[in-house]
């Protein structure tokens, strides 16, 4: 396969159109592109990202396809760590689960099983959420880490202050 960190040469029609993080953008620009190239002709444009690649594809009448894939490692070890990394995931999350079939399970013992998947395991959606913001842009990564944040931190001010409802690590 295509090393996919070289670039891609695109038409000269293509020109003052560049891949973005917000894809509404960059279709319109695209579509403006389509409308001033030669007839008979494709234009393709493609955005690795992160989680998903986007491909647009406009065609010779205007019309465009946007098509969304996952991301697939250039480096097959990243592939690896990341199963491990899920499975680590799983592994400690189950047991949080029990308490919603009615066994009861220690609130401090929910807070040690949820600290490594919060902030270990989930790194990864804090620095891409990091990233988004300091872009001036909101992903799935920034409202993941929000939800997340605001359940475990909620749940850890529960747990610190002895009010011992449902906690929600």
């Amino acid at each position: 396969g295509r090393d996919m960190r070289t670039p891609i040469i695109f038409p000269e029609s293509m020109a003052g159109f560049r891949a973005t993080g917000n894809s509404h953008r960059g279709l319109g620009r695209l579509r403006r592109a389509v409308r001033s190239s030669r007839p008979m002709s494709f234009i393709i444009g493609i955005d690795v990202g992160g989680t998903f690649t986007d491909v647009v594809v406009a065609g010779p009448d205007g019309a465009t396809t946007l098509a969304k894939a996952a991301t697939t490692p250039a480096d097959q070890s990243e592939g690896v760590l990341e199963g491990l990394r899920l499975a680590a995931a799983a592994a400690l999350s189950a047991p949080l689960l029990l308490p919603m079939a009615g066994v009861a399970l220690a609130p401090w013992v929910q807070l040690l099983l949820a600290t490594p998947v919060q902030f270990l395991i989930g790194a990864r959606f804090y620095r891409g959420a990091w990233k988004a913001l300091r872009s001036g842009v909101g992903n799935m990564d920034v409202l993941v880490a929000l939800g997340t944040s605001a359940a475990y931190f909620y749940s850890l001010w529960l747990l610190l202050t002895r009010v011992h409802p449902p906690l929600y690590f």
